[in-house]
C-alpha cells in the first residue's frame, strides 16, 4: 500500500514538474554566455559545477553531441576523483536522458546508476529527475514498442 501510495505521488509530481528539473544553473543569454562558461571550462576542465551546467545547457537545447561530450566529462572526473555523489550522479543522468531516442538500454543503465546514487545520498531533485526521465523513456513509442512488455 504505501509503495502504490509513494508510485502514485511520484507520478503525480512528475507530471507536476517542469521538463528537466535540473536544469542546473539556467544560462539565458544563449551563445555569448555560454562562451563564458566554455572560456571558463578552457582554464579550469575539472570545474565540476561548469561541467554540469555546460552539459545541462546543450541538453535543454536538444544538442545531445555536446550535452553528452561534457557528461562523459562529469564522469570521467567522478572516475578519476571518486566524486560520485557528483560527478557520476550528474552526468549518468544527462547521459540517459541524451540516450532516450536512440539507445533504451543504455539510457537504463545511465538511469538506473544515477537512481541508485540518489537513492544513497538522498538527493531527491537528481531522483526526481531520473524517474521523469524514465517515464519518458516508458512512453516514449519506440521505446514500448521494443519493450518485452509491450503487446501488440
Amino acid at each position: 500500500m504505501k509503495t502504490q501510495l509513494l508510485n502514485i505521488f511520484l507520478v503525480l509530481a512528475m507530471l507536476l514538474a517542469v521538463p528537466g528539473v535540473l536544469r542546473a544553473d539556467t544560462i539565458d543569454a544563449g551563445k555569448d554566455t555560454i562562451k563564458e562558461y566554455l572560456q571558463a571550462l578552457e582554464s579550469n576542465p575539472n570545474d565540476k559545477e561548469v561541467l554540469k551546467t555546460v552539459a545541462f545547457y546543450y541538453m535543454n537545447r536538444d544538442d545531445s553531441g555536446n550535452a553528452m561530450q561534457y557528461a562523459r566529462c562529469l564522469l570521467e572526473l567522478g572516475e578519476s576523483t571518486g566524486d560520485r555523489d557528483f560527478c557520476e550522479l550528474y552526468g549518468s543522468i544527462i547521459m540517459g536522458a541524451c540516450l532516450l531516442p536512440v539507445d533504451a538500454d543504455s539510457c537504463f543503465r545511465y538511469l538506473e546508476s544515477a537512481r541508485t546514487i540518489a537513492e544513497n545520498t538522498s538527493n531527491r531533485d537528481a531522483l526526481l529527475s531520473v524517474n521523469n526521465q524514465g517515464w519518458r523513456m516508458r512512453f516514449n513509442s519506440n521505446s514500448v514498442k521494443n519493450s518485452p512488455d509491450y503487446v501488440k
